[in-house]
């Protein structure tokens, strides 16, 4: 539905109506949660949510018990997957990040990816964008071998927001939060539209990071790789019991490592700890405490490139090396340092009413300092860059909650599965902002001196520009309602959300501030039917909005965008068979979408974009050794109306077709038990290069492999151990990954990466 309305405020505007409903479901919570146990039913599991069914039960059968409260039936031997624990192999079976609910995949009406810390490992993916590589929907490496220092990426046309355990990572130019993969047990990606359950969203889609945490079950872990360019990482998982029952549980995660930048772009070095403790209060109550620390001493990046000498030859027909540094080494610098504290918290009155909050506190700052090239010095020769300065002290506080009350129960022949939420997110940011300029009457050139592609010198005398103090804050308050209905075979779902957004912007040299409120309402609908050889056909309606965002130099507070989606697709789970194949067909369309900046500097938002798109994904690890991830997509992206003459072109770094292929065999028996090796392909279509469309990025493929061996086989003394060596861009495939514009900023890929792995388990 449309943004409703929107109201301008006065500066300095009290918040207190929107942290007054937070603090009240909070308290509420919390003091339901003291009711004595008899309230509660102590010795009654939590039913899975949805359809309430054991995914290894037949719908078939619970159609002809007296309701269809699928929960009922119980299949001897079979245990049900939750949805943030740990998937022995690629295939989850569960998910809580399309419903907020723990919900069997199967029975979800929209398309969703699961990614397992299995597939993670046998990649040996060390970067989110790495981790989507095999995955459909769009594009995982914006930045090329440049994405060092964040994970770009788009989902199906449109950059998606991250998440992490059902929480807004949220970010503010270029302070942007970003986690280890080490430190996940799965990466969800939801496709298409989510704010009736998330409020803001972009219209492709999310991706929530579910971390690990502690388990009565989970196993240690230490590893370490060394690779080319002096790659070194290391990591550990420890997890234990503080006492006998097993009711205060605790892990421990942290990782680490370096590499030498790439011929003379600065080295890189991270490191991430996450300690976690359960509390099992009772049998109806749970308190899980996570928390997070990110240091990034230094993240090196070769910078972008200009398109004549990367995607085209130079006029002397040569090409830019790869990895070309075009910074300073006395000026560039990155520094990034995340702070991060949350819970997770459930009590459960009986077997029908379950109310739990999650809550996160996050701090994170960067500095970064940055030469860029801007084009060639001189067209003719393309022999120099001429380059630009930008320098910006970030800092960024968040905090999120979210309220839910998770209520199960039967009209007649319908079983209901209903959640209630208000949640709550406030951003507060400031950054000290400036740029090299050219010379005016009044003021010297702030701009960096050329650099020779021949002769680079690395160690000139830049001028540190002026700056700006910016300050953001934005508030969001939404309240959701959720229904998942069963009967029989048919699952159906609807939902609505109403949220108010206040966003302020500040230019404190100036005195300049903006303040704005605006409202939204957005719904969901689907519908599924899941018959009993596995096939489960679906259709799904979705909204989105986007709320207002700055261009981070001015005191203008722009529009939300408001998106939808229509979808139909299958799915199906093979009886029998460790697998979970989607295909779907979708269209989305984004209004209110921002344009050019004019000559007087306003920015217009009359643009709309439509994406159709087709995809496949499937996953599979079966008995007989062979771990299979395979991923298709097609998007027709279109602009259909635009004030820049871009009406009809295809959508800026969206291209027509993507694709996946993922094998990873392991001998299962024999003298060779535990000897394995994966093969993949990856595939990325033509790029379009800006909206106007005016030059386009190649297609390319890429190869990886690596080859494996868990020990245990061997001897008894090396049971748990397990070596490895993978290999991405295996052929060493030169190709461009992106382009910002059809002058510069062009990004080649990476090169190719070998590393050697060594790991022990044990529990």
């Amino acid at each position: 539905m449309d943004i409703m309305g929107h109201q301008w405020f006065l500066a300095g505007r009290s918040r207190f109506d929107l942290r007054f409903p937070l603090l009240i479901g909070t308290v509420c919570g919390l003091s339901l949660s003291s009711v004595p146990n008899a309230v509660a039913a102590p010795d009654t599991p939590p039913r899975p949510a949805a359809t309430r069914d054991n995914m290894t039960a037949s719908a078939g059968d619970a159609a002809t018990t007296p309701n269809t409260r699928l929960e009922s039936i119980d299949v001897v031997g079979q245990l049900l997957e939750s949805a943030t624990a740990p998937v022995d192999g690629y295939v989850a079976k569960r998910n809580r990040s399309a419903t907020k609910t723990d919900t069997p995949l199967i029975r979800v009406p929209q398309a969703v990816t699961t990614i397992t810390a299995d597939q993670i490992e046998a990649q040996n993916a060390t970067s989110l964008s790495q981790v989507l590589r095999y995955s459909s929907g769009g594009v995982p490496e914006l930045r090329g071998a440049g994405q060092n220092r964040y994970d770009l990426f788009n989902l199906r046309g449109f950059s998606p927001d991250l998440y992490l355990n059902g929480l807004r990572l949220g970010g503010y130019f270029y302070t942007i939060p970003r986690v280890d993969p080490f430190l996940l047990e799965r990466v969800d990606i939801l496709k298409g539209p989510a704010s009736v359950l998330y409020g803001q969203t972009p219209p492709g889609g999310v991706v929530n990071l579910v971390s690990k945490r502690p388990s009565k079950d989970a196993v240690n872990q230490v590893f370490v790789q060394g690779g080319d360019d002096g790659r070194v990482r290391g990591g550990f998982d420890l997890n234990g019991q503080a006492d006998a029952d097993g009711n205060v549980r605790y892990r421990v995660v942290g990782v680490g490592g370096r590499q030498d930048g790439l011929r003379a772009t600065p080295d890189t070095s991270t490191f991430s700890i996450a300690p976690s403790v359960t509390f099992d209060i009772s049998d109806a109550t749970e308190l899980t405490v996570m928390a997070e620390y990110r240091n990034d001493p230094e993240v090196g990046s070769p910078g972008g490139l200009p398109y004549a000498g990367t995607v085209n030859p130079r006029d002397d027909g040569s090409r830019i090396p790869r990895g070309f540094f075009v910074g300073d080494r006395g000026f560039d610098s990155f520094y990034r340092r995340q702070k991060q504290i949350g819970t997770e918290f459930s009590h459960r009155f009986n077997e029908h009413v379950e109310f739990r909050q999650n809550l996160r506190y996050l701090q994170s700052e960067v500095q970064y300092h940055s030469v860029y090239a801007r084009g060639y010095a001189d067209p003719a020769t393309q022999r120099a860059l001429t380059r630009g300065s930008v320098v910006s002290d970030e800092s960024l506080d968040s905090i999120a909650v979210d309220n839910q009350l998770l209520l199960t129960f039967d009209t007649g022949p319908l079983g209901h599965t209903v959640l209630a939420g208000m949640d709550y997110q406030n951003l507060n940011a400031n950054r000290q902002y400036g740029y090299g300029s050219a010379a005016t009457a009044t003021t010297p050139s702030s701009l960096p001196p050329t650099l020779s592609l021949d002769d680079p010198d690395y160690h000139q005398r830049i001028v540190y520009p002026s700056t700006q103090h910016y300050g953001f804050d934005q508030d969001q308050l939404g309240y959701y309602l959720q229904d998942q209905i069963a009967l029989g075979n048919l699952v159906l779902i609807g939902g609505g959300r109403y949220d108010r957004i206040q966003t302020a912007q500040t230019i404190y040299d100036t005195n300049d501030h903006q303040d704005r409120v605006d409202y939204s309402a957005t719904v969901r609908a689907g519908a599924l039917y899941a018959f009993d050889f596995g096939l489960s056909p679906y259709f799904s309606y979705t909204e989105s909005f986007q709320p207002p965002s700055t261009d981070g130099v001015s005191p203008n507070v722009r529009e939300p965008t408001q998106g939808n989606q229509y979808e139909i697709g299958v799915k199906y789970q093979p009886n029998g068979i460790d697998a979970l194949i989607t295909a779907s067909l979708f269209k989305i369309r984004q209004k209110n979408v921002t344009g050019d900046t004019l000559p007087d500097g306003t920015v217009t938002q009359t643009g709309e974009v439509e994406v159709k798109g087709a995809e496949i994904e499937a996953k599979a690890s079966l008995a007989a050794g062979l771990d299979l991830s395979l991923a298709g997509t097609y998007l027709d992206s279109e602009i259909t109306r635009s004030d820049e003459g871009n009406r009809g072109n295809e959508l800026n770094q969206t291209p027509t077709y993507t694709g996946s292929v993922w094998l990873d065999y392991t001998q299962p028996t024999g003298r060779l038990q535990g000897l394995g090796g994966g093969f993949g392909v990856r595939y990325v279509g033509t790029q379009p290069i800006g909206n106007a469309n005016t030059a386009e990025v190649p297609d390319y493929t890429v190869f990886d492999g690596t080859v494996h061996y868990t020990l245990g086989a061997l001897s008894q003394r090396l049971k748990g151990w397990r070596v490895a060596v993978n290999m991405q861009n295996m052929f060493d495939k030169r190709y461009v990954a992106s382009c910002l514009s059809a002058e510069t900023f062009c990004y080649y890929g990476a090169e190719r990466r070998t590393t050697a792995s060594v790991s022990y388990r044990w529990q």
